[in-house]
């Protein structure tokens, strides 16, 4: 039976101030594909931190311990780092076979930061594991065993972005009759460019909200057309339930009514989640 497991990455148990005079603390996500012909799909993983656990969770749902295709969303520490930790520090206990990202080298935020360092991570984990590196490419479509990958963003043209959340790829992972969408951290800018060119195909099974569910992202099209029956929030119990507050209320009114019109939830906050696919 092929799954979809929704890692509870340790951040995501915080609970603490948030918002206000308090940052938006990052949460991390991490998921794992296992398909009916054996392969495994991995994406983002957390932090640092979360090496370990999410490392341990692909041996138990991977008994060779082999990732067939890592894909790392966007340059965020709470996104790519355990990777980067498990390939450097843990290579000898997985076999990464290919890893899939767009970090554009060129790229500069709208406070003057660069993501060179991260690339620099990044090359030094597929140097010392030997991974291969896929680059995305939008519209195209990726096959590993019987899971098939269409991305419907990727970060080629980033002269409107204005920060690294925005760089998320979106793309689906469809095995057998189960679509699973994945936003990553993007804004509804991207949303709107996704929404122009595949409208027809956001259809899904299973959508994984944009940003951790924060209320600075959401598009209520774009929840509608996707029509999910199950929704994944890679969020902190911190950061879920300030959306609630008066002041994010409002805008954080279209992730609870795509929440609503589920018929599952998932929220990382809450422990792993398998699904069966």
């Amino acid at each position: 039976m092929s799954k979809l497991i929704q890692y509870s990455t340790i951040a995501s148990k915080y609970d603490g101030p948030f918002g206000g005079d308090h940052p938006w603390i990052s949460s991390g996500m991490g998921y794992i594909i296992t398909t009916d012909s054996g392969e495994t799909i991995a994406i983002d993983g957390g932090h640092p931190d979360d090496a370990e656990g999410f490392l341990n969770l692909i041996k138990e749902h991977s008994p060779t311990s082999i990732v067939d295709l890592w894909i790392i969303t966007h340059p965020h520490i709470d996104h790519y780092s355990a990777f980067h930790e498990i390939a450097t520090k843990y290579y000898e206990a997985v076999n990464i076979k290919k890893v899939c990202y767009l970090f554009p080298p060129e790229f500069v935020d709208g406070a003057g930061s660069g993501i060179t360092d991260v690339i620099e991570k990044m090359d030094e984990a597929i140097s010392v594991s030997g991974i291969t590196y896929v680059e995305p490419r939008e519209d195209e479509i990726l096959n590993v065993g019987s899971a098939e990958i269409k991305f419907y963003f990727t970060p080629a043209d980033f002269s409107f972005v204005y920060g690294k959340n925005p760089l998320s790829l979106i793309f689906s992972v469809t095995v057998g009759k189960t679509k699973t969408i994945f936003t990553g951290d993007t804004g509804t800018d991207i949303m709107d460019r996704v929404l122009e060119k595949y409208a027809d195909e956001l259809k899904c099974d299973v959508l994984q909200l944009p940003h951790h569910g924060l209320c600075d992202t959401g598009h209520s099209v774009f929840y509608k057309i996707a029509a999910p029956e199950t929704v994944l929030i890679p969020t902190s119990k911190a950061g879920y339930f300030a959306m609630d507050r008066e002041e994010y209320a409002s805008a954080a009114a279209k992730t609870r009514n795509v929440e609503k019109a589920a018929r599952r939830v998932y929220r990382s906050f809450e422990g792993t989640a398998t699904i069966e696919c």
